[in-house]
């Protein structure tokens, strides 16, 4: 989550409710409530694009999908990709900065 582009808008509305500042809030939300939609609607048409256009590989076609089956099937190679994450996570964390707000 913390490498994901929500996070700036979820911390957003954080601190807006730590801090009473509305307009974090506003902000934070409005980019969750129309960034979540519009990243699944873009995504959506993407697929439909890709399948009108019949270019989905023929593996995928059949069902094999190793991205997800990472997630299905944990390996010793599920437990370095999270490790690895774990430790971008925490690189991200340690390396913010913080950004002057107007308002």
């Amino acid at each position: 989550m913390v490498v994901g582009p929500e996070y700036s808008a979820i911390i957003a509305v954080a601190l807006g409710i730590d801090t009473t500042d509305r307009s974090g809030i506003r902000d934070g939300l409005l980019a969750l409530l129309a960034g979540f939609p519009f990243a699944i609607f873009v995504t959506f048409v993407f697929g439909l694009v890709i399948r009108g256009l019949a270019s989905a590989p023929a593996a995928f076609e059949l069902g094999v999908r190793p991205v997800s089956d990472l997630i299905n099937t944990p390996s010793l190679f599920s437990v370095i990709v999270a490790v690895l994450a774990g430790i971008v996570g925490v690189v991200s964390l340690t390396e913010a900065r913080e950004r002057p707000r107007s308002g």
